[in-house]
């Protein structure tokens, strides 16, 4: 079916879904750095490296995207226990 898409389009599936995970990743980027609560930017976080996983495999490489998203979910275990015994997930206020 993709190829029948691209010929008909002239486009290839694997450059849109590129610019579409790119276009997530910016979005998903900026919401871990305006989120007020720190558990929201975790979560946004793990979200992130999901993402970046998704680019790998679309690029043709499963291994290091399997090595990304492991490398991520240690990375996201640690924080939200920094979180969870630092912060007790307070909101940030300012003042």
């Amino acid at each position: 079916m993709a190829d029948v898409l691209s010929q008909l389009l002239g486009i290839d599936i694997t450059e849109v879904s590129l610019y579409l995970y790119l276009i997530l990743l910016v979005v998903v980027a900026v919401y871990i750095a305006e989120s007020k609560k720190l558990t929201y930017s975790i979560g946004a976080f793990a979200i992130y490296g999901i993402v970046i996983g998704l680019i790998f495999i679309a690029l043709g490489s499963p291994l290091l995207a399997a090595i990304q998203v492991l490398v991520f979910s240690g990375t996201i275990s640690i924080l939200m226990l920094a979180i969870i015994s630092l912060g007790r997930g307070e909101e940030i206020v300012e003042t």
